[in-house]
């Protein structure tokens, strides 16, 4: 009764604040300091059921360990901070759909096929297997581009027929240019399976060095089934060279969609 009590009073006084919910979290939060009372009569019940071999009592408790460790499993398997920037807060804490725990093992599910990508791709399709940043496009759209490229980024190509693949990249070189950190402007080349790629035709968009338009074609033999394709370029750090950009990481390129 002690126990019960305690944790009647303390959701009393939490449901009374604004972020009752404990905003942007996993778990219990705010319930943290009355879990331990609630052990107490769970322990007392565990005994007695050990005691008294109450089979169906026995089953409803291993489920609900069961299903315990798979709700605190679902953070670990990757960031529960993912779905907090995807969702919005009036969505996640009043429609049963939208809660985490719906959308957590949809997102574990995405992860997992896109893994499943880089051993069992279907043909016609590309994969960006790594030497990426974080895609800035929509990500409630599962948009890949844009995105920064970091020193090599590989693509590894599955081609559907055994005919030329005609190859279209927009990158961009924006690192800074300015009197204090005049950054010159990025090297950079397209491999294919670690060996310089011929004949790239580069179209400067703006005449400026800044927006470039890279094409090539891939003979049948070049274009073999899980060929890699990297864009390697020089990188910057917008931390170290820039005041305002909190950003730590050493970037190269920054890929754009075709459209």
């Amino acid at each position: 009764m002690l126990a019960l009590l305690l944790l009647a009073l303390h959701l009393a006084f939490y449901s009374t604040i604004s972020y009752w919910h404990g905003d942007g979290s996993w778990g219990p939060r705010y319930l943290v300091f009355v879990l331990p009372f609630l052990y107490l009569p769970a322990a007392g019940l565990f005994a007695v059921v050990q005691e008294q071999r109450f089979y169906l009592v026995r089953l409803a408790i291993a489920v609900l360990v069961a299903t315990s460790f798979t709700i605190q499993l679902l953070p670990i398997l990757f960031n529960f901070n993912t779905y907090l920037q995807l969702s919005g807060q009036s969505a996640r804490y009043y429609q049963p759909q939208a809660s985490p725990l719906v959308a957590h093992p949809r997102l574990w599910f995405d992860r997992l096929q896109e893994w499943s990508l880089s051993f069992a791709a279907p043909p016609g399709v590309a994969v960006l297997t790594q030497g990426f940043s974080y895609s800035e496009g929509d990500r409630t759209r599962h948009e890949l581009l844009p995105r920064w490229t970091l020193e090599n980024a590989q693509i590894r190509i599955y081609p559907a027929y055994t005919v030329p693949l005609e190859g279209h990249l927009i990158v961009a070189d924006h690192r800074p240019w300015t009197t204090e950190h005049p950054l010159p402007r990025a090297n950079f080349a397209l491999l294919l399976d670690g060996n310089p790629l011929a004949d790239v035709e580069r179209t400067d968009l703006t005449g400026e060095q800044i927006y470039w338009e890279l094409r090539f074609t891939l003979t049948p033999q070049q274009a073999r089934w899980g060929s890699t394709l990297t864009l390697q370029s020089d990188t910057w750090n917008p931390t170290l060279v820039t005041s305002d950009n909190p950003r730590n990481e050493d970037l190269g390129l920054f890929c754009k969609p075709l459209n």
